[in-house]
């Protein structure tokens, strides 16, 4: 259930993020930081 609860929002942001990278660190998992947004080079 920590990987759930620690998700849950993440998972109804994705679709919106597209072109992101979601990186999920320890610190997202044992103190609800938020996760790192990196946003993905667009190739031709």
């Amino acid at each position: 259930t920590i990987m759930e609860e620690t998700l849950l929002d993440i998972m109804y942001e994705l679709p919106e993020l597209n072109g992101y990278e979601v990186v999920i660190t320890p610190d997202v998992v044992a103190s609800g930081a938020k996760p790192l947004y990196i946003k993905n080079k667009k190739t031709a």
